[in-house]
């Protein structure tokens, strides 16, 4: 599959997981914040929180990896350094402060609309020079 479309893809994913679950990520910053003492951690529940974040973020390298080795995406940025600013920048649409709650309940802004749009403003930054490819539009 193409390393776009399986960015969005996964983009797509982790935003309407996120929605449905808005604790989710508060979870794994949480956890991984070095705030508990050894072995605090430790429950099933706490060890899968953690598993599915760096699974996450393995795959996200995986994809940019392969983006990069074909061309689709830059190869100035090494590609784990690149996976780990697309995920910094889809945290701040998973878990969005009140300030954009607000500015999207003031403006109407659809959600879906919104996530495509971003989602075409990251591929923009990832993207190698001369490579024209845009999200599909809404979700899959």
């Amino acid at each position: 599959s193409d390393p776009i479309d399986q960015l969005a893809a996964m983009g797509w994913s982790v935003i309407r997981f996120a929605t449905r679950y808005p604790g989710y990520l508060a979870a794994i910053r949480l956890f991984k914040s070095g705030r508990f003492p050894p072995g605090a951690g430790d429950s099933e529940e706490v060890q899968e929180t953690l598993r599915y974040a760096s699974s996450l973020m393995e795959m996200m390298e995986t994809v940019v990896r392969n983006g990069v080795d074909d061309g689709t995406f830059r190869n100035d940025i090494e590609p784990h350094e690149l996976a780990l600013m697309i995920r910094l920048m889809t945290n701040s649409v998973m878990d969005p402060g009140p300030e954009f709650r607000w500015a999207r309940d003031r403006y109407n802004i659809d959600m879906d609309a919104f996530v495509s749009r971003y989602l075409d403003l990251v591929a923009g930054a990832v993207l190698a020079p001369g490579v024209k490819k845009k999200i599909k539009r809404g979700a899959p």
